[in-house]
């Protein structure tokens, strides 16, 4: 009787020890888990962070007049690409156009300029009044756009180099944005004047202009 007692203690003390051992290889793995699946801290090289924006620009050499959303798109901590899309008037037309278009910037906190080697370059030392306590930061890349018209029917395009300051925090900004732009659109049976009677043209009228646009630009992001 003694004997089955002890080999039943020793059967129990073997199962809990068993026990005791699988909890801890669980515990682990689940602690290797939470240790790979836990995501990076937004604003990481890896992240991405997704917005909305609104824009209002005017022409600087001509009166152009032009309002767009945007999308903008922060992947990593320095790169921004822009989707976009808005309306378009030309100073001499009387038409308007709808503008589809993407941007890619690189993105530089103004924080940055004022370390290291950028803290040398002359007019950089203007940039101690811009209140770095939030968010500041000067941006600049290419755009494109598809531009498009209905009666008469009209296709272009434009690209512009463009660059910007912005201000706010990580989730808010307000910025002033340059560009230096190029406009080329085609304009199709175009009415033109024919003995004083408007007839339907069958050529192709062309219209290009070299210009400059500042822009007003409102960002929020998530």
């Amino acid at each position: 009787m003694k004997t089955r007692f002890t080999v039943i203690l020793l059967a129990l003390a073997l199962c809990v020890s068993y026990g005791n051992g699988q909890d801890d290889q669980v515990s682990s793995r689940h602690r290797i888990d939470s240790t790979v699946a836990k995501p990076e801290n937004r604003g990481g090289s890896s992240s991405i962070t997704l917005g909305i924006g609104v824009s209002v620009g005017f022409g600087l050499l001509q009166p152009n007049r032009e309002a767009s959303i945007s999308f903008p798109i922060i992947a990593g901590r320095n790169f921004r690409i822009e989707p976009e899309l808005g309306i378009f008037r030309r100073a001499d037309d009387e038409y308007s156009y709808s503008k589809l278009g993407v941007g890619l910037f690189y993105v530089l906190p103004l924080r940055l300029l004022n370390q290291g080697y950028f803290k040398d370059i002359p007019l950089i030392g203007l940039l101690d009044v811009v209140p770095l306590g939030g968010y500041s930061a000067v941006y600049f890349g290419p755009r494109i756009a598809s531009l498009t018209g209905e009666l008469p029917e009209r296709k272009g395009y434009l690209t512009a180099l463009s660059a910007g300051l912005e201000l706010g925090s990580p989730h808010f900004t307000l910025g002033l944005e340059l560009w230096l732009d190029y406009i080329s659109v085609k304009r199709y049976n175009e009415f033109i004047s024919g003995n004083g009677i408007p007839v339907r043209s069958h050529d192709v009228i062309t219209y290009s202009a070299l210009g400059g646009e500042a822009h007003l630009v409102l960002r929020a992001y998530l």
